[in-house]
């Protein structure tokens, strides 16, 4: 009490001292308080409130893509409509949310993003990540879908930094929508990826040359989804480079024909397709009936063993940069078509006959000769374009149904084509325009007609507009459906109010950018107008008997030998 004490007696002094100074002043000193309260208060500090600080956010903030790349290394969230989160946190890089979806809830409501801490743009780098989903789903990464078991899933793929964030996931897809779920997402790690160039392949019938490449990691594959086929399969393979395009198929089949008294196609075969049906390429068993042009190679493995196939059969060949057809290519990228056949050697899961038994090995979702083509770059196969590329509007006629400000042209004028039905039909026709300019080729046709469909997921269900540009195929369905990005495409239909027993009169109008198409002052193309169940005589189809699909004789669409000439003046045949 050694301080307590001192106060007390310097208290008790200055009390003697004010004594002599009168009453007032005594009763003055005595007013005042020793202040022992505080003294004590001293040895016991309070605790000072700038010194405690907040539980941490242990949350996943909300951010898009562009929050991500300006944060690397932390994940960011978007939340859409019709969700919420029962839980949400970021603890020592382990992600987990619990979502709770209201029905009808948009497929990429929930979405994540995150940035490589020390990505390089133009790097390749194995992306790998584990998921622990609580029911079984369907979710995307980084575009591709990932079907989800319950439980502890594991992920991993390739990929070249970009500008946008190195991992985007959306927890749903379009097939399942968003479900209520939990998810952990944990381990997220980068790998840097160094490739072979394509150069590097030869054309020997064996694969180890491709396994250094990226293209051999954008495969396309069709494996029997039934058995007796389960053990039956066909992997394509390729890659584009500026002196050509590479294409390798891997098949595990059960009969090979190699017969030379056989054309090439009754005998086992690789086939693709360039650019819609513009050309035919393949490898034969039958060697001495191949692309003489190109280095190939066939190469077949006798198998034994239960369960597997009786061969393993590798064909290559090389396309060279010269052999492929004009404009084919853009922004590096060419669409390309892959089949696998031996008569009689039958597969399910694929595209043709529906997924149903058949000896054409295409994988599900494309088609060697037409708009389902898949696409190959330098790094592979892909089933939608890698490309972005930048249209500018249409400036010399506005797409939009109205053909009035082409009444001008000679291309409406005088210089286009028209098919009218004969006997029961007569009342039905189809006219064509065309005209192709420095930005583009525009297309049109006005059709009187009895069946009208716009409703129909498939877009060749609908009445459509089908043109084939130097035998590529491209169209416009009424249901909005177009050939691919970058076209730009209008259909109006309305009663028909022309003289005519025709119910409906129906304009389609289009423009496809010369981006897309390249430099030309003319083109080939072949016209089609067609509506399911709506019948024509006179026509191209059918010998002239009735047919849906409306063309004019001796200028089938596809045949690029009979396809009308495009040109700045409209549409004339070729000399």
């Amino acid at each position: 009490m050694k301080k307590i004490t001192s106060k007390i007696f310097l208290l008790l002094a200055s009390f003697g001292l004010l004594a002599s100074c009168g009453e007032s002043s005594i009763i003055d000193s005595q007013s005042e308080e020793p202040s022992i309260s505080t003294t004590e208060s001293s040895e016991e500090p309070s605790e000072d409130p700038s010194s405690v600080s907040e539980a941490p956010d242990l949350t996943i903030p909300v951010g898009d893509n562009a929050a991500a790349v300006a944060d690397p290394g932390t994940m960011y969230k978007t939340l859409g409509t019709g969700v919420s989160l029962d839980e949400d946190e970021a603890l020592d890089n382990v992600y987990t949310l619990k979502i709770v979806a209201e029905v009808g809830a948009p497929y990429d409501a929930v979405a994540l993003f995150y940035e490589h801490p020390t990505a390089t743009t133009g790097s390749f780098y194995m992306l790998s990540l584990t998921i622990d989903s609580a029911v079984v789903t369907t979710i995307v990464v980084n575009g591709v879908e990932q079907d989800l078991v319950r439980g502890v899933n594991e992920i991993a793929f390739s990929y070249e930094e970009t500008d946008e964030a190195s991992l985007h996931i959306i927890l749903g897809s379009e097939a399942t929508g968003v479900v209520n779920n939990t998810y952990e997402i944990s381990a997220i790690g980068f790998v840097e990826k160094t490739y072979d160039p394509l150069s590097a392949i030869v054309i020997d019938g064996a694969l180890s040359d491709w396994e250094g490449t990226r293209a051999s990691e954008n495969t396309l594959s069709l494996i029997g989804n039934t058995e007796p086929y389960a053990h039956k399969s066909v992997t394509f393979y390729a890659g584009l480079d500026e002196d050509g395009l590479y294409v390798a198929a891997h098949a595990f089949h059960d009969l090979l024909i190699q017969d030379e008294t056989k054309l090439w196609w009754q005998n086992t075969n690789l086939e693709f397709f360039i650019n819609g049906g513009t050309k035919q390429y393949w490898v034969s068993a039958d060697t001495t009936e191949n692309n003489s042009a190109y280095d190939w190679a066939m190469v077949s493995t006798p198998l034994t063993g239960e369960g597997l196939a009786a061969y393993e059969t590798i064909a290559e060949i090389f396309v060279p940069l010269a052999e492929i057809p004009a404009n084919s290519i853009i922004g590096g990228e060419i669409r390309v078509g892959f089949a696998w056949k031996t008569d009689g050697d039958l597969i399910t899961g694929g595209e043709a006959n529906g997924g149903g038994e058949d000896a054409y090995w295409v994988p599900a979702g494309t088609w060697p000769n037409n708009n389902d083509q898949p696409y190959v770059t330098y790094n592979g196969i892909f089933e939608q374009t890698q490309v972005v590329i930048v249209v500018e509007e249409p400036t010399l006629f506005t797409i939009d149904g109205d053909l009035t400000d082409w009444a001008t042209e000679a291309a409406y004028t005088t210089n286009f084509v028209q098919l009218v039905g004969t006997d029961a039909t007569a009342h039905k026709d189809v006219t064509f325009y065309g005209k192709n300019t420095d930005e583009g080729l525009y297309l049109a046709a006005v059709a009187h007609h009895d069946v009208f469909i716009n409703t129909d997921e498939t877009w060749w269900k609908n009445t459509n507009f089908e043109f084939f540009i130097e035998g590529i195929q491209h169209f416009a369905a009424a249901n909005g459906a177009v050939a691919r990005e970058g076209m730009v495409a209008s259909i109006v239909s309305v009663d028909n109010p022309d003289a005519g027993d025709a119910l409906y009169k129906t304009v389609a109008e289009v423009f496809i950018p010369e981006t897309l198409l390249g430099e030309a002052t003319s083109r080939h193309v072949g016209f089609a107008w067609k509506t399911d169940g709506d019948l024509m005589t006179g026509g191209g189809g059918s010998a002239g008997a009735a047919d849906a699909w409306w063309f004019i004789a001796g200028h089938y669409p596809t045949n690029v030998a009979e396809a009308y000439i495009v040109d700045a003046t409209g549409i004339s045949v070729q000399s």
